[in-house]
């Protein structure tokens, strides 16, 4: 059938994208990809860097527009992926990578702190709020579900390709995704690249961007600075339940038990805090923790306030 643009990127319709690569011609294709970067060095601060592969357009061959606008006969490496993909969270700025972030010395003192160094601008921000929705799709309409969280918003794009060995494509897999969360509010850009997966996990959908889910779970279960969430569509069946749904009074994270009584340790309250926070006061208070699920803590059991031996387990709830 006939899809939208927004649809052939979502469901990776090569045929697609050959087609709009064929009216846009191979000018606009070229120059955007030098703009991304890809064919050139990033200029990271660490040796041993490739620039990768872009032939320029005097070397093409008849066939190079359709193999070039679907990834081939190019060679990207994995910080030029996240580079081109990190300008599409940003609002459309190319920035140089960076390493180190910052520098303190033995005093405590910040003797180095890094600030944002732009090589180029993109394209504009208009444009890139538009990917980043179609970006969207690709999660939630697409086939990256697989990195879907549940009450967080990612945005991002798989990739599956045969990998060039000796001269020629092979019949090997490169299988990867891209992409970053929350979308509206990008803090984080990432880039998984399995290189030959088995048959059935070399498609980036079933591959890659599980793996990505379970990184960005991670991060968000460690991290206290991730709040932003999903925002819930709106339906008749939302509605309804609306009518007869009050929301519970915000709980504190402020815990307020003592530790121990008589050689008992009791649970203290670490619903609404991130895994990282709830973990170290557990781990303080002598008890073993163990959660399903990525963001705040929900429930816990046992409840707060209960009475247990030292080394006991406390379940918890994320959502």
């Amino acid at each position: 059938g006939v899809l939208t643009f927004p649809q052939i990127i979502a469901n990776s319709s090569n045929v697609g994208v050959i087609k709009i690569a064929q009216k846009l011609g191979k000018d606009p294709l070229y120059n955007l990809s030098r703009d991304y970067g890809f064919g050139s060095y990033t200029g990271i601060s660490f040796p041993g860097e490739t620039q990768g592969v872009l032939k320029q357009k005097r070397d093409w061959s008849h066939m190079s527009l359709a193999s070039v606008s679907i990834g081939y006969e190019v060679g990207v490496t994995a910080l030029q992926i996240a580079s081109a993909y990190a300008s599409i969270a940003n609002g459309g700025g190319l920035l140089k990578p960076q390493i180190i972030q910052q520098i303190i010395n033995d005093k405590g003192k910040v003797i180095y702190s890094a600030k944002p160094e732009p090589i180029r601008k993109v394209v504009k921000a208009e444009t890139m709020s538009i990917m980043k929705d179609i970006l969207g799709k690709v999660i939630n309409e697409g086939t990256g579900y697989k990195a879907d969280i549940e009450g967080w918003s990612i945005a991002g794009k798989t990739g599956t390709a045969l990998k060039y060995m000796n001269g020629g494509y092979s019949k090997k897999y490169i299988s990867n995704f891209a992409g970053f969360f929350p979308s509206e509010n990008p803090k984080i850009v990432g880039v998984v690249v399995l290189d030959e997966p088995n048959y059935g996990l070399h498609w980036g959908g079933y591959g890659a961007a599980p793996l990505f889910k379970r990184i960005a779970q991670r991060i968000i279960n460690l991290d206290d600075s991730f709040e932003h969430h999903k925002s819930i569509k709106k339906d008749k069946k939302i509605k309804i339940a609306s009518k007869k749904y009050t929301s519970p009074t915000p709980l504190s994270t402020k815990n307020i038990f003592s530790s121990y009584t008589d050689g008992y340790t009791i649970t203290p309250d670490v619903r609404g805090m991130s895994i990282r926070k709830a973990k170290s006061i557990l781990i303080k208070n002598k008890l073993r923790p163990k959660f399903s699920g990525s963001g705040k803590v929900i429930w816990q059991s046992p409840a707060p306030g209960t009475k247990k031996v030292p080394g006991s387990l406390c379940i918890m709830g994320l959502d």
